[in-house]
């Protein structure tokens, strides 16, 4: 079916269809992406506990683990913000991980 020549009723359903698929997509993986977010928050942080060197022989950069004393730490002002913190990395998880289906 050549795609100039529907009318806009079919457009309307095939975008109608799209909009599902990417939406049922992103719920599924934000539901796993949430059982993960733990995982993923440690993978996020990992730039906060470390530090890059640069060195003239292999490997030319490397990270070095910081000391207890002078990681720095998350501060949660709120009782639930820690809760929607996990909430906004499933999602930007599940939008990344998403993207070839949207």
């Amino acid at each position: 079916m050549n795609i100039g020549k529907m009318p806009i009723t079919a457009h309307l359903s095939e975008l109608r269809k799209r909009i599902t698929v990417a939406l049922i997509s992103v719920l599924v993986l934000f539901i796993v992406a949430f059982n993960f977010s733990d995982r993923i928050f440690q993978l996020l942080m990992y730039p906060l506990r470390s530090e890059l060197k640069l060195s003239l022989k292999s490997p030319y950069l490397f990270f070095i683990e910081k000391a207890a004393n002078t990681v720095t730490k998350l501060v949660f002002l709120a009782p639930a913000e820690a809760f929607w913190m996990h909430m906004k990395i499933a999602f930007v998880t599940a939008i990344v991980v998403g993207s070839p289906v949207i």
